[in-house]
């Protein structure tokens, strides 16, 4: 199925249609008639047997952790505080104070991290913006469309376009839909969504080079497309969405990806109807060689990743997920079904019981 045609079918279900849903698939021509029954049916399916795990889990979790968690609190903080007592003399040798740790539970600062944060992504200090006046289908191959205030929905049907040092904000379903233009590039951008005053799904939907953009207000941050992409230096938080049942992810690779690299975001994704801040799940078919690197995913949802395989739509393949600093989600770190990533590196905390681990 089209990804717009999917995501269409949860439009009408977030509307509350009751009549049948009428939407054109653009891959086939057809016309798609489909309860909203048979959508639900559709847009859940590819949820359930992860939330019933995310149940298992937690069940799991409560009766062998429940009566020990202090224990194990104190064990942790055994270990601890001799590391910090070796840092705090050899600190002292030098001439120097150690500084006050981090609480645990205490705000995450991404700049400790060297990580983006709103003041290094969007739109940059001194930009002059105007309101945009030009057309809001993009069908000019090559086309450049930089500091400007679009209102609305942007759509992207054409190859090798740039958007860039702009505010795109009072959308709808899409900031930007670039479903199937190739090589589209969004750089510096602020996408600013509804938040829980309307339904939205995606502040970017395409493949291509993202880079630098503050995207807040939407349920999904990044929706990668077919094909390569390269997501980098990106600030992904505050996700709000006036959908019934919202699934918020910062970014996700749903099938028939290659070659994406995701690498050097922030990505918070909130505890409250959050699913990851990394989705990785082949509903649309096979995905084949993706990079998670040097990211901060913090924020407690039910996991800070996810990498899933379903069948029958191909598998999962040379995933590597390394040198990423880890918030605990709610029921762990990173959820793995019927594939197989190589995980190396990674710095993990629960920010509930451990400081935060900031470098030095």
């Amino acid at each position: 199925m089209n990804r717009s045609l999917f995501f269409v079918a949860m439009a009408c279900l977030a509307a509350g249609f009751s009549s049948v849903c009428f939407a054109q698939d653009r891959s086939t021509g057809d016309l798609n008639k489909l309860s909203p029954e048979e959508w639900q049916s559709r847009v859940n399916a590819a949820r359930e047997r992860l939330e019933k795990r995310r149940e298992e889990l937690r069940l799991e979790r409560e009766k062998r952790l429940g009566p020990k968690q202090e224990k194990l609190k104190l064990n942790r903080e055994e270990r601890i505080e001799p590391k910090r007592d070796e840092l705090r003399r050899e600190r002292e040798n030098k001439g120097g104070e150690l500084p006050s740790p981090p609480q645990a539970g205490s705000t995450i600062d991404p700049t400790r991290f060297g990580l983006p944060t709103a003041d290094t992504a969007g739109v940059p200090a001194g930009v002059t913006l105007t309101n945009y006046s030009g057309p809001m289908t993009i069908t000019r191959p090559g086309a450049v469309i930089e500091n400007v205030i679009i209102n609305g929905t942007l759509s992207v049907k054409a190859a090798n376009v740039t958007i860039k040092n702009c505010i795109i904000q009072n959308f709808g379903w899409w900031g930007i839909e670039g479903e199937g233009a190739a090589n589209l590039r969004i750089e510096n951008c602020d996408i600013i969504g509804p938040g829980a005053k309307a339904a939205s799904n995606s502040a970017i939907l395409g493949s291509g080079t993202f880079v630098g953009n503050d995207i807040r207000g939407v349920t999904i941050g990044i929706q990668t497309t077919d094909g390569a992409s390269t997501i980098r230096d990106n600030y992904i938080h505050d996700l709000a969405s006036g959908v019934a049942d919202p699934h918020y992810d910062g970014i996700t690779v749903l099938g028939r990806q290659n070659q994406v690299v995701i690498e050097h975001n922030t990505i918070s994704v909130p505890n409250d109807h959050g699913t990851a801040a990394v989705f990785i799940k082949n509903d649309f078919g096979p995905i084949d060689d993706v990079v998670v690197r040097n990211n901060l995913m913090y924020g407690d949802p039910s996991y800070a990743m996810y990498v899933a395989a379903i069948t029958p739509n191909g598998t999962i393949t040379n995933v590597v997920i390394e040198n990423n600093y880890i918030e605990r989600g709610a029921y762990g770190y990173i959820a793995v079904e019927n594939s197989k990533p190589i995980i190396r590196n990674n710095v993990e905390w629960n920010n509930h019981v451990d400081p935060i681990p900031y470098p030095r």
